[in-house]
């Protein structure tokens, strides 16, 4: 036991973070029991093992106190069970751990239960294998079903009983993040691109890796994808009913999966690709297979590709991930005045102690969903034993549309290492709550806060000394898009055309054209 709270704190964070490494352990066995299923003694067993292993964000996601492994292993053990009762292990007892490995998968993460489709197919299939009875095969569902209801059913009625939510997702349903309306599908497309690069990697909830370890990452599912096409090539496809059973199992799993994900990037801002890792497992089997295939096309190419698949993830979370963070939580590099980029906003002092210089923005027009970012510029005037963050928002008329904090200090740069004259930037990367209103102008605030308290304390001011209560340091605004259906229905054609800018589509006319009186005008444009 330490002398205060924060001893206390770490000790209680190593020790999670252990349960949390052997969390990770189990999941790999699993995925090694799973893949002896699937390919018996042979060396794709071993490759499938280590794609699911050496996955960048698996490491990472083992390596800290959450409970994305102790989902992945439940989740993985469910599978490995319903494929071990599939090829013939039937007894009462087999049915029952079943049912407790889904039940406590449940309690890990609620979005873990989608791998109770994989135990549903599974009932289904021996029913239909074993030409059960109708009232073994309730015995069966029964077997299952207990230790669910006890163990996820439990926790399920305790937080409908006493919170009115079941599935306990209400708390991502907050203001600060969960969006106003749901997203259109061709929103959600549009954040696609970024949950396939997060399911790779995404450190330290800030941290990409380098574009050529994702680019090496992707090159195995460009592999796996020419050995699917040998395979749909081939007229020796495997026919065999148990692995058509495998297939379908794995595959209802990874759809359940797939539209749990879909509907959290409809409601919830900045999801990314970690909400897919209690499933895994099933996008490892499809990877493995695949190369398996490309591997079979080619006489002596199974051991290349096998080897090739292997190292890339073995590179990418033995040196590209590791790589990644030293660069991201190193102290930031020190500059001159003179070596600063373009800057606007500003300079305002924070209580005496650092100069916020200004914000550098690469391009002042907002996205719609995702992620804006921009820079900050810093000098530090004195000294301090304070600890220091700060907080950037995209707000208007007192309406934040985004916040970021840097919870754990300034940036990259904790404030009780600060050195008089320093001058440091940090790129901040700005979650969008809601999507920004069309054509509409956001100020970008920034604030310092007490890292600890999170109290607005440090005040702000100009370099004449007049305080400054809201530091905004930029304007930013929304692109227009199509604004047809907000145009008024009594429009009017126009042919007005303004060469190599704009063309006037159609307007409309609201009041009385009188002497005195106030019209509204309201202009569609064609940039």
């Amino acid at each position: 036991m330490g002398t205060g709270l924060l001893p206390d704190v770490e000790q209680a964070s190593k020790i999670t973070r252990i349960v949390s490494m052997l969390f990770g352990l189990v999941a790999v066995c699993a995925a090694h029991g799973v893949f002896t299923q699937l390919f018996g003694q042979s060396n794709w067993t071993s490759v499938g093992t280590a794609i699911f292993a050496l996955t960048p964000m698996f490491v990472y996601l083992s390596s800290f106190t959450r409970n994305d492994t102790a989902a992945t292993a439940f989740a993985t053990l469910t599978l490995w069970q319903c494929l071990r009762i599939l090829k013939g292990r039937h007894s009462a007892g087999q049915w029952f751990l079943l049912g407790l490995l889904l039940g406590v998968a449940g309690l890990a993460k609620i979005n873990t239960l989608t791998v109770g489709f994989a135990v549903a197919a599974t009932i289904i299939f021996w029913w239909r294998n074993h030409h059960m009875t109708v009232p073994r095969a309730v015995i069966n569902t029964m077997l299952v079903a207990l230790p669910v209801l006890l163990t996820v059913g439990a926790w399920m009625l305790y937080g409908w009983v006493i919170y009115g939510d079941p599935f306990g997702t209400g708390t991502h349903y907050r203001p600060d993040q969960a969006y106003e309306t749901a997203l259109s599908l061709g929103a959600v497309v549009n954040l696609l691109p970024n949950v396939y690069v997060t399911y790779w990697a995404f450190l330290g909830s800030t941290t990409y890796m380098s574009p050529w370890a994702y680019l090496l990452l992707g090159l195995i599912v460009v592999m796996a994808l020419l050995g699917y096409c040998r395979l749909f090539s081939s007229q020796h496809r495997p026919n065999s009913k148990l692995i058509q059973q495998q297939a379908i199992l794995i595959i209802v799993f990874g759809a359940a999966a797939i539209v749990a994900m879909l509907q959290w990037l409809r409601t919830v801002h900045f999801v990314t690709g970690h909400v897919l890792y209690p499933a895994h497992i099933v996008i490892a089997i499809p990877l493995t297979v695949g190369l398996s295939q490309l591997g079979a096309w080619f006489r002596g190419s199974r051991r290349l590709v096998q080897l090739i698949a292997v190292a890339i993830v073995a590179f990418s979370s033995i040196f590209a991930a590791p790589l990644a963070l030293i660069e991201a939580f190193s102290p930031p590099q020190l500059w001159a005045i003179d070596q600063l980029p373009g800057l606007q906003g500003g300079p305002f002092d924070f209580d005496g102690v650092i100069r916020l210089l200004g914000i550098h923005l690469d391009d002042n027009r907002l996205p719609q969903h995702g992620l804006y970012s921009v820079t900050l510029c810093w000098q530090v005037l004195q000294e301090t034993d304070r600890p220091a963050a700060f907080s950037v928002r995209l707000t208007r008329e007192g309406h934040d549309i985004g916040v970021r904090t840097s919870i754990h200090g300034m940036g990259h740069y904790p404030s009780r290492l600060w050195h008089m004259g320093d001058i440091f930037c940090d790129d901040v990367d700005i979650p969008l709550q809601q999507s920004p209103e069309p054509a509409t102008l956001y100020s970008v605030q920034v604030n310092m806060l007490d890292a600890e308290t999170g109290d607005f304390d440090w005040l702000a001011s100009t370099l004449g000394g007049e305080s400054v209560p809201y530091p905004f340091v930029a304007e930013v605004v929304a692109s227009a898009g199509d604004m047809r259906s907000q145009m008024p229905d009594d429009t009017l054609g126009s042919d007005a055309n303004f060469p190599q800018l704009a063309i006037l589509e159609r307007y409309s006319v609201d009041g009385n054209l009188m002497p005195g009186e106030q019209v509204r005008l309201s202009l569609l444009w064609h940039v």
